[in-house]
C-alpha cells in the first residue's frame, strides 16, 4: 500500500509552497506556443528532473 496521497488545487500559494518544499521552480518551455494570451507550456522544474536548456525560469505570478 502506498503512503502517497493526491490533492487538487488551483490556489497559487498552496502550489508554490508544495513545489518549494521539494525545491521546485516555476518555468516555461522556451519557444513553445508563446501567444498574446500567455507563454504556452509551463512546468515546475525539480532537481534531478531538469529540462536542461529547454526551460526558462519565470516568476510564480507568470507561471500562474
Amino acid at each position: 500500500m502506498s503512503s502517497h496521497s493526491s490533492n487538487t488545487t488551483t490556489n497559487l500559494k498552496e502550489i508554490q509552497q508544495w513545489a518549494e518544499q521539494r525545491q521546485g521552480k516555476p518555468t516555461k518551455v522556451k519557444g513553445a506556443g508563446n501567444t498574446e494570451e500567455g507563454e504556452g507550456l509551463i512546468r515546475i522544474d525539480f532537481p534531478g528532473y531538469s529540462g536542461g536548456d529547454s526551460l526558462e525560469e519565470i516568476s510564480w505570478e507568470e507561471w500562474y
